[in-house]
């Protein structure tokens, strides 16, 4: 599996923590095979005291493949995201 893009990223404006921002997202994705899924995911970016922002990413659908690759991927896209000033 590979990502090909997050889809309908949300911002939870439920959280009270001012130096965490939680999201809810559709990760798109590709199999080996060429066929495509989506699985919902939600993610969190909290900046550190340092400056440092710490991504968590969690699978809200229970994926049927192995995933420490792809988060990877995810955290890498939410970190581009985040640079480009999409991730209000």
């Amino acid at each position: 599996m590979r990502l090909k893009g997050l889809d309908q990223v949300n911002k939870n404006i439920d959280g009270h923590i001012f130096y965490r921002n939680d999201y809810t997202a559709i990760a798109r994705l590709i199999g080996l095979d060429g066929r495509e899924s989506a699985k919902k995911i939600k993610f969190s970016i909290e900046m550190a005291p340092t400056g440092k922002k710490d991504i968590k990413v969690e699978f809200l659908e229970k994926p049927d493949f192995p995933v420490l690759h792809l988060l990877k991927s995810i955290r890498e896209e939410i970190q581009e995201l985040d640079r480009r000033g999409a991730l209000l």
